[in-house]
């Protein structure tokens, strides 16, 4: 979870630093929005994340270099949540699920976990 941390802080450092210093920039781009951080005025809960998967730099990071340093990193972090710990986590809960399942006596679930298990092997 560190790692997801790391990327929604960035993110958040990327917007206030836009707010802050690039308003311009900040409008153009849809008025994003931050997981912790947010203007005073803003409406809505969820964030507007600006740190992509895309594999170049948005144009506008050109025009604000001192928020470069925040968008990489946060973009690393996203890249390693999304391709190395999510997949990890997804697959221990799962294996905890399937464990879970099995230690029931209901005779019905069992059925079921191992239809669910034939379908992922084959």
């Amino acid at each position: 979870m560190p790692v997801l941390y790391r990327a929604l802080v960035c993110n958040d450092r990327v917007v206030e630093g836009l707010y802050r210093n690039h308003r311009d920039i900040w409008v153009r781009i849809g008025s994003p929005r931050g997981w912790s951080w947010r203007v005073p005025q803003a409406r809505g809960f969820f964030l507007k994340p600006l740190v992509t998967h895309r594999p170049a730099p948005p144009v506008w990071l050109e025009q604000a270099p001192d928020l470069e340093a925040y968008y990489l990193t946060g973009q690393r972090m996203s890249k390693i949540w999304s391709y190395v710990a999510m997949p990890i986590f997804a697959r221990e809960h799962r294996h905890h699920r399937y464990r879970r399942i099995q230690q029931m006596k209901s005779p019905i679930l069992r059925v079921l976990l191992r239809r669910s298990a034939q379908q992922d092997s084959g």
